[in-house]
């Protein structure tokens, strides 16, 4: 499939760390997962796995209390 899927990039977890996170702004990787499924459950995922220094749990309410 050459990196395409129905004529759209496909976005890898290897490409959304450096943007989802502190490699760029400084910022804290995390989210709240409350009521999410199918694929941003699978996003969600991916980019846990993928990112190297995570430095808090990555699906925990206490990220707000952080930031």
């Amino acid at each position: 499939m050459n990196g395409k899927l129905a004529g759209a990039p496909v976005i890898t977890a290897m490409r959304v760390v450096p943007v989802a996170g502190q490699d760029m702004f400084g910022l804290t990787r995390g989210a709240h997962s409350n009521k999410h499924f199918d694929i941003s459950l699978a996003m969600f995922s991916h980019v846990g796995a993928a990112a190297p220094d995570l430095g808090i749990a990555l699906d925990d309410d206490a990220l707000a209390r952080v930031l």
